[in-house]
């Protein structure tokens, strides 16, 4: 059989047919004319008629041959090429790797019941739906890839979401590895860690950790013209995640905090013993470079700072928590508060401190009740 297709002559042998036969040449002559129909208005697909044709590589690295892992690497060798970000490919990575049952399926072998039959899996494991979305949004966009590269008709997670494909299954447990609990550190376990530095930049850094609530991403790479110190403000305007400085990742990260007095002692502290030798304001003590994205040399001096201190572990986010509990058990304005943390809106405070919100509230109520109680009549 010949016919021309995207300028190229196809040459197909047309195996188990016998040219003496009528019926075989009639099936042929059909079989051609549907090809050719099929061209003329855009809807053929090479690997459709000819699965193990020799063209195959040359119109697309067909669906006869892409196995789903392979489509997974195409898309993350696609994000590094549009130089999305290193965390952003990460979790790519990470999220594909979960698949890896999938991964040597062929595309047009994959069905929705297979991928509902892994998602079953996920949940009998424990995973959140969260972190499930996660993997399924990845998947998704491997497989729209795909459509898009003709190397699958159409994408069989079409019309379905997660709570499809594990519907019927028990109550969805939650990850294996929750969230660790909102912890923060009191007054007294404050001044502890901060006494127990063996550095005074680790102090200064800390000290600013802890009354300003920055991201830890952001912390270590806070430069001195980011500093306002007539109007007393910080600028947060970018992050160090994953070996890239970058960005903060929302409109609300990057945001104008107000600091408080001890925030601006320490910088005025860190400020002599820096001399402006560096642009950026926090560097290792020891080596004098700019911190890890990874806050492996961090941890490990907030974790010696902790134990001398004799202050129970948690990890360093804590100081995030610890700066927005402290406020929020002044009586701060919640708004004001969403906005200083690099909140989007009121909802991310309530959904990360809400306990803590109420049992503020509880109190004041209480106190409010007591008043009541003393009044004489």
């Amino acid at each position: 059989m010949y016919v021309s297709y995207k300028g190229i002559v196809i040459r197909e042998a047309l195996k188990g047919l016998d040219a003496t036969k009528r019926a075989d040449l009639l099936y042929a002559h059909n079989l051609l004319a549907e090809i050719k129909r099929r061209i003329e208005i855009g809807t053929f697909n090479y690997v459709d008629y000819f699965p193990k044709g020799s063209k195959r590589k040359t119109f697309g690295y067909s669906g006869s041959l892409m196995t789903l892992g392979e489509s997974l690497e195409s898309l993350i060798n696609e994000s590094k090429r549009l130089n999305q970000s290193n965390s952003s490919i990460r979790s790519y990575q990470t999220r594909a790797k979960r698949l890896s049952t999938l991964h040597a399926i062929k595309l047009v072998d994959l069905t929705a019941t297979m991928i509902q039959q892994t998602f079953q899996d996920f949940v009998v494991e424990g995973l959140s739906s969260k972190y499930m979305s996660n993997i399924l949004s990845v998947l998704r966009l491997s497989l729209d890839k795909a459509v898009l590269d003709q190397v699958i008709r159409h994408n069989p997670l079409s019309q379905l979401k997660l709570q499809t494909l594990i519907k019927g299954q028990a109550k969805r447990k939650q990850s294996k590895a929750p969230k660790a609990p909102i912890s923060p550190l009191n007054q007294q376990e404050i001044k502890a860690v901060l006494d127990a530095c063996k550095f005074p930049q680790l102090r200064n850094m800390l000290t600013v950790g802890f009354f300003t609530g920055v991201r830890l991403e952001e912390l270590i790479v806070l430069k001195w013209t980011d500093i306002n110190f007539d109007e007393g403000t910080l600028h947060v305007q970018r992050a160090f995640c994953c070996g890239q400085h970058k960005e903060t990742k929302t409109e609300a990260g990057n945001r104008l905090i107000d600091l408080t007095s001890q925030a601006l002692v320490a910088l005025k502290r860190q400020l002599k013993i820096q001399e402006l030798t560096s642009p950026y304001i926090f560097h290792n003590p020891r080596t004098h470079e700019l911190w890890d994205s990874q806050h492996v040399t961090l941890r490990r001096y907030w974790k010696e700072a902790l134990a001398d201190a004799g202050v129970k572990y948690r990890y360093p986010y804590q100081m995030r928590h610890t700066f927005a509990s402290h406020m929020i058990y002044s009586g701060v304005d919640h708004l004001y508060l969403a906005q200083q943390l690099g909140h989007s809106d009121l909802h991310s405070l309530y959904k990360t401190y809400g306990k803590i919100i109420e049992d503020h509230k509880r109190k004041q109520n209480r106190r409010t009740h007591h008043a009541l109680n003393s009044m004489s009549i």
